[in-house]
């Protein structure tokens, strides 16, 4: 079928006889990308052309065309770039010369290649659909003009997904499926895996992470490529975060990003992998003017990237278990073990909200220092929101910069949560350094949170256990001048053990003893340490509770907590209470 274009850049290498390869039933590591064919064609005895970009676009004034052609020097000879005309011919039979980029080379050098570059405008306003692509000799020297066709390649389209028409020739993928750029030679692997929404002081913008594999046995550049997000009336161009040149070595694999930014409101409904063309045009008095314009390679489907299904895709995780980063990452040293140690919710006393802490435990299982990695974390809930968590004040001085050999250290991040939010979550971690100011996912599961239990022994403060074995009250009394003040004494026998060899610093839980009245009114509370000056210590402990207005009579109330400090306040978690 015929192609009505309202705009179009167009790859070329899917116009005469391309093809897509891929198997969806084949093992992952057996899948061949999709690829497209750049076919070669014999232009003279010497020379071989292949078509790499066709352009038809519509600009200001009209339409805009265009094609950039590889040769190869197939002989062992300087050879001359011959001075065809090349014309592109419309489906109504109109023709229209090219012209050559002012950049053109002039030659080829033996066994080598070059790349021309063609364009035009043509002052149309309707749809042009372009049918062939024809290099004519033209003998200028005889009258009349004789003209003869040397090479002519059909230019077949593609018909669109359920019967329409798509917006270039592009192929068609679907998310997770490999491809090839038909100019790479040899050629890398790109698959794109995962796309994520954020935002900054301009306005929201998507991230797309591909995954490059260089299966030659030569190192290679990634090419210059962009990917661009489309909706349903407009396109978005994106840019590669990584700048400069990024060389993959043999059987290596690495990740190159790009960012997209879009408008509020905004709903992407594919992804287009684009290469840029550049067309010099010669003017007046020596002076020359550039045109850049990107060519579509493949049109990508868009994953299901809700959080329901961000999550069901996810696996669960067991606490202690050594967290499976993704092994491309370069954040997280392989010789680093990351287990959760700890993930429960605490409370933020009529603050309209509650803190999860999430408490990792790393260790360094290699021979030599390594750096604490700085990861980012989150969390997804079962109703679809996304919690951003903090790390720990006291944390982010308290941690050591590097972990010693057979060593474990400490990182606690926090999260603020609705309080109508205590179902299981999804822990996600990130690199938040590669691509700085943006994030990249290298890990993800689902997790349960640890139950929780008042007058359950032993209590955890992870990474302490602690066995209440007994407990008394009693109060006294002082009079003053202005008043008279009662002073009460919480006596705990304590047991209490350290459960994990890991480096203590001030990010650790603290035990708060809490003194309530018969009508629920908080009337002291006083927080003791387990590490530095006045720490808890196995045995008897007493916790004085002083400077209470009135005395109190029956129905007190004592209550143990767990206290965190966090960037967002102190939050608790009742652990225990005794009644008087």
């Amino acid at each position: 079928m015929k192609m009505q274009w309202k705009k179009t850049a167009l790859a070329a290498a899917l116009m005469f006889g391309a093809f897509i390869a891929v198997d969806h039933g084949a093992r992952a590591d057996e899948v061949q990308p999709a690829s497209v064919r750049m076919e070669s064609h014999p232009l003279t005895d010497r020379l071989e052309v292949q078509l790499k970009s066709l352009y038809n676009e519509k600009v200001p004034g009209g339409v805009r065309a265009g094609a950039v052609v590889r040769l190869t020097n197939t002989s062992d000879r300087l050879t001359r770039v011959p001075d065809y005309e090349l014309r592109i011919v419309t489906d109504d039979g109109a023709e229209y010369t090219l012209s050559p980029s002012a950049s053109n080379a002039r030659s080829v050098q033996p066994k080598s290649k070059v790349e021309l570059s063609y364009l035009t405008t043509i002052d149309r306003e309707d749809d042009v659909v372009l049918s062939e692509l024809t290099w004519v000799d033209v003998d200028v020297y005889v009258y009349p003009k004789q003209e003869t066709k040397v090479l002519t390649l059909p230019i077949s389209p593609q018909d669109g997904e359920d019967g329409g028409v798509s917006d270039g020739l592009a192929a068609s993928i679907a998310w997770g499926d490999a491809f090839v750029l038909p100019f790479e030679e040899p050629p890398l692997r790109y698959t794109a895996v995962d796309l994520a929404e954020t935002s900054n002081e301009q306005g929201p913008v998507v991230i797309v992470k591909v995954l490059v594999e260089n299966p030659n046995d030569e190192k290679r550049a990634v090419s210059d490529f962009a990917i661009d997000g489309k909706s349903e009336r407009k396109t978005y161009k994106g840019n590669r975060i990584e700048q400069g040149d990024i060389v993959v070595e043999p059987g290596e694999k690495r990740y190159v990003h790009f960012v997209i930014p879009t408008e509020s409101g905004a709903q992407l409904t594919g992804l287009t992998v684009v290469t840029p063309e550049r067309f010099i045009q010669a003017e007046a008095q020596g002076q020359a003017a550039a045109i850049a314009y990107t060519v579509d390679r493949f049109h990508i489907s868009l994953p299901d990237s809700s959080v329901a299904s961000e999550r069901a895709r996810l696996p669960y995780y067991a606490f202690g278990q050594r967290i499976s980063f993704d092994p491309v990452n370069k954040l997280v040293d392989p010789r680093l073990a990351v287990s959760l140690a700890d993930l429960r919710l605490y409370q933020n006393e009529n603050a309209g909200y509650q803190t999860a802490v999430a408490r990792f435990r790393i260790e360094n299982t290699g021979e030599t220092p390594l750096p604490v990695p700085a990861f980012a974390a989150e969390l997804l809930s079962s109703n679809g929101f996304r919690y951003a968590g903090v790390a720990n004040n006291a944390q982010a001085a308290s941690a050591p910069p590097q972990i010693m050999p057979n060593s474990s250290a400490l990182v606690a991040y926090s999260f603020l949560l609705p309080d109508s939010d205590t179902g299981d979550l999804s822990v996600k971690l990130f690199d938040a350094v590669s691509i700085a100011p943006y994030k990249t996912a290298i890990a993800a599961f689902n997790v349960a949170l640890l139950p929780e239990m008042t007058n359950l022994d032993p209590i955890s403060f992870y990474p302490f256990e602690v066995t209440i074995k007994d407990w008394d009250f009693y109060a006294s009394m002082s009079a003053g001048m202005a008043a008279t003040m009662y002073s009460y004494r919480v006596k705990l026998n304590l047991d209490i053990r350290l459960t994990d060899n890991v480096a203590l610093g001030q990010d650790i839980p603290k035990l708060e003893v809490e003194l309530e009245d018969r009508n629920g009114v908080v009337m002291a509370s006083q927080a003791i340490p387990f590490v530095g000056p006045g720490k808890l210590i196995s045995g008897p402990q007493t916790i004085s509770l002083d400077n209470v207005g009135y005395q109190l009579e029956s129905g007190i109330k004592i209550n143990i907590y767990e206290r965190i400090d966090t960037a967002n306040g102190p939050a608790k978690r009742l652990v225990a209470e005794f009644r008087t």
